[in-house]
């Protein structure tokens, strides 16, 4: 018998599908993707496998996760010293690091200040599940942070992040301010990132409130890099989780293209001796050559490929929280149009790559895997009786270019 809407104890699922639903997933990067926001509002449970009160309550007692860098504290939009809720542990290499204090830390949030805490992605095994399916869904580095707040104050102030961000309302209401302007292109390079640009900058790129979106329990909201926004903490009690999504940009390339050009000789020999201009000339049009012969290689796009999958999906989450799981084979749904076609009997999977039959008695593990972003192989013996019928189904999407092994 198949089990296969028995939930897995190996990897909880929560795909980018169920944070985005109702909103089409065809939708979300034909309309929103790196240009505009989307508010998806969700029933008050929507989120209650991700996090709750009795995670955050776990997790602040075990202080010896935190340091003074991933566990902050802000209070009437100032950052609060870490000496008033930290004490220094001494390590092996006898340098102390400050760590939270459960008792301090809890007394300055009653008075009011606002609790961040950095590096969330893999503290729990749902929001480990999710990191994991959203790597696998962006191909690129994502971190989570959690704010906790017990007063109605703001919570940032007006600004725009790197990286695209999705805001999910835990518990509790805010109020979130989008502007007319946007930066464009933002980066952690100097003068492109808001913390390194001028107040006069910031105020010539933001422009005017252009929309107000309340945000109640079960809410989420989609911001990409550049987007203007300030957030206001609208009552007592309330929690937002923050997933920021680093897509690689085109210095990201270069940094490849550089760790390639390690193994050119021509890159790693001396200059030439700065009062000799034709040597100097003619070493530099060498390299030149070089970086176009290297740059039209065939296999530079594969290789980048390859080096974004193992970035993203193939590598460990945080050094904080769970242990990765290694040994088991790897699976991640591409982003790619696919159709069933039914013909009376079965159904004609057309894909990217090939058309494959879907028998009936396969069916239901075709439907179980095309609604996960990301799984491993022993998901599937978690989650089906037959295990041949399920590896057959696996092959069949795998030709058809929909399932990417990684």
């Amino acid at each position: 018998m198949n089990r296969s809407t028995r939930p897995s104890q190996v990897m909880a699922n929560y795909s980018f599908r169920d944070l985005i639903a109702p909103l089409p997933e065809s939708d979300f990067f034909d309309e929103h993707f790196a240009s505009e926001p989307a508010f998806v509002g969700g029933e008050t449970d929507k989120f209650e496998s991700l996090w709750g009160w009795n995670d955050l309550n776990t997790i602040l007692s075990k202080t010896r996760h935190w340091t003074e860098q991933t566990c902050r504290l802000v209070k009437n939009g100032s950052p609060v010293p870490p000496e008033s809720f930290c004490v220094v542990s001494q390590k092996r290499d006898q340098i102390g690091i400050g760590r939270p204090d459960y008792e301090r830390l809890g007394k300055i949030i009653q008075e009011g200040a606002v609790l961040h805490l950095d590096r969330m992605e893999s503290l729990r095994p749902t929001l480990a599940a999710t990191t994991a399916n959203l790597r696998s869904i962006f191909c690129a580095p994502i971190e989570a942070r959690l704010t906790y707040y017990r007063k109605a104050q703001p919570l940032t102030e007006t600004r725009f992040e790197n990286h695209d961000l999705f805001l999910m309302q835990i518990e509790g209401v805010s109020l979130v301010r989008l502007f007319e302007g946007s930066f464009e292109f933002p980066s952690e390079l100097p003068g492109f990132n808001f913390d390194t640009i001028s107040i006069d900058e910031a105020k010539k790129f933001c422009g005017e409130p252009a929309a107000e979106v309340e945000m109640t329990k079960g809410d989420m909201l989609y911001l990409p890099a550049g987007q203007f926004y300030d957030i206001m903490g609208a009552n007592e009690l309330a929690m937002q989780l923050i997933y920021f999504v680093r897509i690689p940009n085109g210095f990201d390339f270069a940094s490849f293209l550089f760790r390639k050009l390690l193994d050119d000789p021509h890159f790693r020999a001396d200059m030439p001796f700065f009062d000799d201009p034709v040597a100097l000339e003619k070493h530099i049009e060498t390299m030149s050559q070089r970086l176009i012969a290297n740059v039209d290689n065939n296999n530079l796009s594969k290789s980048y490929r390859e080096e974004r999958i193992t970035q993203s999906v193939k590598s460990p989450l945080a050094e904080l929280g769970l242990p990765a799981t290694d040994g088991f084979t790897r699976y991640r749904r591409r982003l790619t149009s696919y159709a069933f076609k039914n013909d009376g009997e079965n159904w004609l999977l057309v894909g990217p790559d090939a058309n494959e039959t879907i028998t009936p008695d396969l069916k239901p593990a075709c439907d179980w895997m095309l609604a996960r972003d990301f799984f491993d192989h022993r998901a599937l013996k978690e989650n089906f009786d037959d295990l041949s019928l399920a590896e057959e189904t696996l092959r069949r999407l795998t030709s058809s270019g929909i399932i990417q092994i990684v």
